[in-house]
């Protein structure tokens, strides 16, 4: 019986380190949150793919929207005096998680295994921050015994700078600093900032100054964040190709030096004007100029307020793949100098037209708290926002942009395509 007993254990261990052996291929694990997203993951392989090679890269994914760690650590224990309110649900995600994953690498070679992870808003928000740590070191501890593998690398990505006390999250300040410290406990450990990132439009079409999520193209950042942490964890001494982290990310017209609309023509519709009244000034909205904050100066084009829409068309002069579009507004405190509603739309012809996301490429300005606040502070100067969307590397000549005037002035200073930093 011992004998059958250590050929099986042989027999286990040799097929483990056929699976898990030097020239086999790296995997990463990308679990978390909503602000797990599929474009995040996206540019996250791109990344390592440029880094280390496709054929040597295993992504999975799995994201689920306002999950505790609970749903993914299965002896999760709420904090002292708390009950946990579904019990039965722990681990729920990670069963998820880790059955995507084996089926993934079942026959193939892997070398190393490096989790990244984007989660805690809802354990900022529900104050179990205080088991976070202990739940993180949970999940760790299932893929190790899962996977069978004595080390995994991991990054982290701390949650933005909305997820704090003092925008009422009970533990928001507390899962941040947990997730740092996490993130700086050893060799293989890391972790990402993201606080600068989650400013501008969001995914579902709302700008706020201060959001709990992030744009597109922030998402697209965020993945090239993580990719970066976790090539130098598997290799510390790899001199990466910065280019392959080259950020490509705008929530201000400051941090944009040219773009694709320069010098090109312009024209609007508006329903004030008769058809054959042909509106002047209409060249600096393309000149590459980005006026200050003035409504006073003349880079500024002022669209009277209560008309029911203003159309303005953009004629590249030629087909080209459309990244991003973006209009820059002028906003003053207590004012809502801002168009209901901004919908961004492409052509290849001039006729017929597209918006390829409403979700983000039709803006509505239905402010956020946090938004709110700053636009009702009477004591703040006046300030530029920009309202950049997502296009995706669609081909097109043609911009549109479908202006809902409000009942305050809006006033545009630059119409925007692929911005450059």
């Amino acid at each position: 019986m011992k004998k059958h007993t250590l050929l099986l254990a042989t027999l286990v261990t040799s097929l483990v380190n056929q699976v898990f052996a030097e020239g086999g291929q790296h995997l990463f694990i990308l679990s978390g949150q909503s602000n797990m997203t599929p474009s995040l993951s996206a540019s996250f392989a791109q990344s390592v793919e440029k880094v280390f090679g496709k054929d040597k890269v295993i992504v999975v994914r799995v994201g689920w929207p306002s999950q505790p760690i609970k749903m993914w650590y299965k002896a999760w224990a709420p904090p002292e005096g708390m009950q946990d309110p579904s019990p039965d649900k722990n681990g729920s995600t990670y069963d998820t998680l880790i059955k995507s994953t084996q089926k993934v690498i079942a026959g193939k070679q892997i070398e190393d295994v490096t989790y990244i992870w984007m989660q805690g808003e809802e354990d900022a928000r529900a104050a179990w921050g205080s088991v976070y740590e202990k739940s993180f070191h949970g999940v760790l501890y299932q893929l190790k015994q899962d996977l069978k593998v004595s080390q995994i690398n991991y990054v982290v990505g701390r949650i933005n700078d909305y997820w704090t006390n003092s925008n009422g999250l009970k533990d928001g300040d507390l899962v941040r600093a947990t997730l740092v410290r996490l993130g700086e406990a050893g060799p293989n450990a890391a972790w990402i900032n993201t606080d600068d990132l989650n400013k501008g439009v969001n995914p579902w079409g709302g700008y706020d100054e201060c959001d709990g999520h992030f744009s597109p193209h922030a998402y697209r950042v965020i993945g090239q964040r993580f990719a970066r942490k976790a090539c130098h964890l598997i290799d510390p001494k790899m001199k990466l190709d910065e280019s392959v982290f080259s950020e490509l990310f705008f929530d201000s017209v400051e941090r944009i030096k040219s773009h694709a609309a320069i010098g090109k023509s312009i024209s609007i519709k508006v329903p004030s004007s008769k058809p054959e009244e042909k509106i002047s000034g209409l060249e600096v909205l393309l000149d590459g100029r980005f006026a200050p904050p003035d409504a006073t100066d003349k880079g500024w084009v002022t669209f009277p307020a209560n008309d029911p829409s203003a159309e303005l068309v953009l004629d590249l002069g030629e087909v080209m793949p459309i990244d991003s579009t973006a209009i820059n507004l002028l906003a003053c405190p207590g004012v809502t100098a801002f168009p209901k509603k901004v919908t961004f739309s492409i052509s290849e012809d001039g006729k017929t037209y597209r918006v390829l996301n409403s979700r983000h490429n039709a803006v509505a300005f239905t402010i956020a708290k946090s938004a709110q606040v700053a636009f009702q502070d009477t004591t703040r100067k006046p300030w530029s926002v920009l309202v950049l969307t997502d296009q995706a590397q669609t081909p097109a000549r043609y911009i549109k942009i479908e202006m809902a005037t409000a009942a305050e002035k809006v006033m545009v200073d630059e119409v925007i395509v692929n911005p450059k930093g």
